[in-house]
C-alpha cells in the first residue's frame, strides 16, 4: 500500500508540474498581432530584442517571422533572410 501512494503521490506532482509549466508557458507567448516597431540598435539580435519585449529569449522566431510577413506589405521593413544577421537602423 505504502508503494501504491508513493507512485500516485510522485504521478501527482509530476502532472501538476507539467499542467503549471505548460500554463506559463502557453500565457509566456508573443503575438504578432502586438503590432510594436523597433528599431535595431548596433549591439542587438534577435534574441536579446525577444528577452526585451516578451521576457523570453527564444521567442525570437516569432519577430524573425512577423518581420518578414511585414516586410512583404511594407517596403520600410527589411527582410530577415539569416536570423543570425540583422540590419541596423531598419525596423
Amino acid at each position: 500500500m505504502k508503494n501504491r501512494s508513493k507512485i500516485f503521490l510522485t504521478l501527482f506532482t509530476l502532472l501538476t508540474f507539467l499542467f503549471v509549466s505548460s500554463i506559463s508557458s502557453s500565457a509566456a507567448t508573443p503575438s504578432a498581432d502586438d503590432g510594436q516597431v523597433y528599431v535595431v540598435q548596433a549591439s542587438d539580435w534577435l534574441s536579446k530584442i525577444a528577452d526585451k519585449y516578451y521576457g523570453d529569449m527564444f521567442a525570437w522566431k516569432t519577430i524573425w517571422e512577423a518581420t518578414n510577413e511585414k516586410a512583404k506589405e511594407d517596403s520600410s521593413f527589411t527582410t530577415i533572410a539569416d536570423p543570425n544577421f540583422i540590419d541596423v537602423g531598419r525596423p
